[in-house]
């Protein structure tokens, strides 16, 4: 079924958090492939979280590791590899995997850069724009400078700072770089944290949430969203929390 509206909205007027599947369902299935995605998509996840890294011809390709070693039968460097070559190793291209959902699911595309913040944003801009999909995607990063040069490429995106260690003040943060959202290692995530983001209007959406006692937890405080490897519990659990309040 087509999404009746953009991936803003749908974080705005959720009464539980949105159940992101990290790399797809990854626990189940090989990560950041069409299979994981899809299987994420059926078991009710809201969306799917994946990483992109360009090719040596500057093409988009859904990748977490800046080699391939560890999830493919190739070796070497994505940034050494061609595009044919990457998915003959069965990594999939951006334009692939968001063109499978398209209209049905979002995604947070996690930028992955190596020096080449400039040529990964646009890059990734332009296959967005090719597939018209700017409403149904929020992108991340550790890399906080690539954030406000894919804002300025397409200005309807959301963007999100990742971080994993502490910071002194992410909320003042995240709106100096001009992102939408924070998503903070799940253990710097807390009821403070969302109440200060939420009066300044920003999503919050904890990583990799898998236990039940976390998954809990952030429903309780209001994040908007959590990214777990485990997208059917997740899904399952907050149907079950829904059921019992309604």
């Amino acid at each position: 079924m087509v999404k009746p509206v953009s991936f803003r909205a749908a974080l705005a007027a959720t009464v539980r958090p949105l159940v992101g599947a990290h790399r797809g369902a990854s626990a189940d299935y090989p990560e950041n492939t069409p299979a994981s995605f899809s299987a994420a998509a059926a078991q009710g996840a809201d969306f799917g979280e994946l990483d992109v890294r360009l090719s040596a011809d500057g093409v988009p390709m859904v990748v977490h590791d800046a080699a391939i070693d560890r999830t493919t039968r190739g070796h070497g460097l994505v940034r050494k590899l061609t595009a044919t070559m990457l998915e003959g190793y069965g990594v999939p291209a951006l334009a692939t995997v968001l063109g499978l959902g398209a209209g049905r699911t979002y995604f947070n595309v996690e930028l992955k850069t190596d020096g080449d913040s400039s040529e990964l944003a646009a890059a990734v801009a332009d296959v967005i724009a090719a597939l018209r999909l700017e409403h149904h995607i929020l992108v991340s990063s550790f890399d906080h400078d690539s954030l406000p040069l894919i804002k300025a490429a397409s200005p309807a995106l959301l963007t999100g700072i990742l971080y994993e260690t502490r910071l002194t003040d992410p909320v003042g943060y995240a709106r100096e770089r001009g992102a939408d959202a924070i998503h903070p290692y799940f253990r710097l995530a807390g009821g403070r944290l969302c109440n200060a983001a939420r009066d300044a209007g920003l999503i919050v959406v904890p990583w990799t949430v898998d236990r039940t006692l976390y998954l809990r937890y952030f429903a309780a405080i209001g994040a908007q969203a959590v990214i777990t490897n485990r997208p059917a519990t997740a899904v399952a659990l907050y149907k079950n929390l829904i059921t019992r309040h309604s």
